[in-house]
């Protein structure tokens, strides 16, 4: 027999409805990313600590060696 009481793990799918429910942007906000997305991206992506990031490169035809290997 079930219980009448929610799972945790039912819990955590209503949160997560009702949280992405609410994040959902109607079609002015569409409207708006629409327009300002392209001009804001590539300035928040020429930040020192995005570039750190995307501009690292990887040398996949390289072999890892333990002198170079992060753990």
């Amino acid at each position: 027999m079930r219980s009448s009481w929610p799972t945790a793990v039912e819990e955590i799918i209503k949160r997560a409805a009702r949280v992405n429910r609410n994040k959902a942007a109607g079609p002015v906000g569409r409207a708006l990313m629409a327009v300002f997305m392209p001009l804001a991206l590539p300035r928040m992506a020429n930040s020192k600590s995005m570039r750190r990031t995307y501009d690292h490169h990887i040398d996949w035809e390289e072999t890892a060696s333990t002198s170079t290997a992060r753990t």
